[in-house]
């Protein structure tokens, strides 16, 4: 990582460093460029990367005087810290109050909208469209720092930015650094990148470069396109329309990828716009007071991200078709779903890239350190994130492994959808349900992570039956409301989705010392990933061996909700005999000795109560004899 041991240690942020942070530090310094590190939580990772960052300080600002010798103007590399989260990134900036902190537009209010009584975020306004008519008095000129403006208020977004810009450690979340490091693309290349969480890269950056189009949107887009009068556009995006309505399927929720034959006239469509005909239309009627920015922002708002998308739509969609060295890198799906409060259905065009490791590679640089409690197997994580360094993975948790246990019943069904008989699955949530009864019973509260939101509306029906106060979400409640609710005390069971429930929750402190995963999470055969692998002919053993890898990543984040502080006891019972597929060949190293697999579920639960009973003061070793 172009820095040594002894820079690193003088720039630890600790007057002491533990041994198994040491060791990582050597790890990272004997390693030329990248590196990824499997560890535990509570390791101090960190700390550890935040020793690197700051150890490249002197170099950076070495090379930055060598630019500006040439190019006075030249900026420097940044360094930057990626987590999935806000909340991550402020605990990040709590601890190290050096850093630059820099969110999306969406984290910042509109100085020019709130001037004018209109309390907005950034992200919901024409920026683009009122800097380049001049509109804006509050723009940061990038030569300053300061607004167009001297005595506007300074935009909050851009002055972030510019701050972020001007050199030190730049901390934000992942989504924000992939989004600008491949689509503004107004940042120097990145000198060094951690990655943090770096078992969630490959999923933030499939969603984040997903396009979604709906006809509800197009028709909006229609309607402005006549008001401006631009009939040239209105025809070309009503054709568009018109193939989306027919295309989707009218059976809510069921997904059809389009044919090569629709891809391909929709892609004709969108090569006959012509941006700048489109861009000088919105000036226009801007200019003539047919679109006033205050009276009509949100119709500008939405005109401004057409004039913007189109050449991504249409980039998107062509990379759906694929060409003669290389077959299709995305694929483009339609479905319908009903959105709106009167219950019609909404059509939604979704064009999302198969594999997201060369979009990754690409923002990334050179020189990445990579960290998870999650990576496995590293063959299909370097695969799914283009993050091929070499892995090193700690042996040795930091918390103490006595009060963990990973089980794995040997009386419990597989609930696989083609093993499943007409009751195998109401007699898994009855049985779930009445081992959650006995924790209770003993001061013990329980979380269930099922597949699906019908597994899950089985546990919300039959938890009154077990004498559970169950708490979940729907009805007008989300999922963080009833996680709120049940952290502050309220109910014995929290159940919900591996959607909502598998990451970016803590439950330390006792607060849920028991998870039961139901069964593991394997795509739907019907879903689109699927159906498109099958029409590129992917070979099934291939994507039954992705497929495992997800699955088991899934299944660790889930079990690791728990186990957050040395003072927690986490006990996971993975319910399916379909995690005997993934366990124990997928748990990491330091977890191994927290294995169980030769009891029933009411041995389980019995010795789950004893342990739970006894801790902190009374370790108990696991056996898998």
């Amino acid at each position: 990582m172009r820095v040594t041991l002894t820079d690193c240690l003088a720039q630890f942020p600790h007057r002491a460093i533990r041994p198994e942070q040491q060791e990582l530090l050597a790890a990272i310094t004997a390693t030329p460029e990248s590196i990824t590190i499997e560890g535990p939580t509570g390791l101090g990772k960190t700390d550890v990367a935040m020793s690197v960052l700051r150890a490249r300080a002197a170099t950076v600002a070495q090379e930055l005087r060598d630019r500006q010798a040439t190019n006075p103007a030249a900026r420097p590399h940044p360094r930057w810290y990626c987590t999935p989260t806000k909340n991550e990134v402020e605990q990040i900036q709590h601890r190290f109050p050096e850093v630059r902190v820099i969110y999306g537009r969406n984290e910042y209010p509109c100085a020019y909208y709130h001037a004018r009584g209109m309390p907005l975020a950034a992200d919901a306004v024409p920026c683009a469209t009122l800097r380049k008519q001049h509109c804006c008095p509050h723009a940061i000129v990038p030569e300053t720092g300061l607004p167009e403006d001297p005595h506007a208020e300074p935009c909050a977004y851009l002055a972030a930015k510019h701050a972020a810009k001007s050199g030190g450690i730049v901390v934000t979340t992942t989504a924000f650094f992939l989004t600008s490091s491949l689509l503004a693309r107004d940042w120097e290349t990145p000198d060094t990148v951690v990655m943090d969480e770096a078992d969630q890269l490959a999923d933030i950056a499939s969603q984040l470069f997903a396009t979604h189009i709906t006809d509800s949107a197009l028709l909006q887009i229609l309607a402005l396109l006549e008001r401006i009068n631009d009939a040239h556009h209105a025809d070309l995006f009503r054709t568009f329309l018109d193939i989306l309505q027919r295309h989707t399927s009218r059976t809510p929720g069921e997904s059809k990828i389009l044919e090569p034959t629709q891809t391909i006239a929709l892609i004709q469509l969108l090569e006959r716009a012509h941006y700048p005909h489109l861009h000088e239309r919105i000036q226009t009627a801007m200019r003539s007071g047919v679109l006033d920015p205050v009276q009509q922002q949100s119709e500008l708002r939405i005109l401004e991200d057409l004039t913007r998308n189109i050449l991504r739509y249409l980039r998107h969609l062509r990379f759906a078709v694929g060409d003669a060295d290389r077959g299709p890198r995305n694929l483009a799906f339609a479905y319908a779903v009903r959105e709106r409060a009167d219950g019609t259905m909404v059509c939604r065009l979704v064009i999302e890239p198969y594999l997201v490791n060369g979009l990754i590679r690409a923002a990334v640089g050179d020189h990445v350190l990579a960290m998870s409690a999650t990576i496995g197997d590293g063959t299909y994580f370097g695969y799914e994130t283009g993050l091929t360094a070499p892995v090193y993975r700690v042996a040795r948790s930091p918390f103490p492994i006595h009060h963990r246990r990973i089980y794995l019943p040997i009386d419990t069904p597989d609930l696989a959808h083609r093993a499943q008989e007409r009751n195998t699955l109401r007699d898994a949530v009855i049985r779930i349900l009445d081992c959650c009864a006995k924790f209770r019973a003993r001061g013990h509260r329980a979380l269930i992570v099922t597949m699906s939101n019908a597994e899950r509306d089985h546990f919300v029906r039959r938890a009154p039956d077990a004498g559970l106060t169950l708490i979940s979400y729907g009805n007008g409640v989300t999922a963080r409301n009833a996680l709120e609710r049940f952290v502050q005390g309220e109910g014995d069971v929290l159940v919900g989705t591996s959607a909502q429930f598998a990451t970016g929750i803590d439950l330390p402190k006792q607060i849920a010392p028991i998870i039961v995963a139901l069964r593991p999470k394997y795509s739907n055969p019907h879903d689109p990933r699927a159906q498109f692998e099958e029409l590129q002919r992917l070979s099934k053993g291939k994507r039954f061996a992705r497929e495992r890898y997800r699955a088991t990543k899934n299944a660790l984040q889930v079990s690791g909700r728990n186990w957050r502080t040395p003072e927690s006891v986490g006990i996971t019972i993975f319910y399916s005999r379909q995690f005997r597929d993934l366990f124990p060949q997928g748990l990491p190293r330091w977890l191994e000795p927290a294995y169980v697999s030769t009891r029933t579920l009411d041995q389980i639960v019995e010795e789950a109560c004893v342990l739970l009973d006894a801790a902190p003061d009374l370790p108990i070793a696991a056996s898998s004899t």
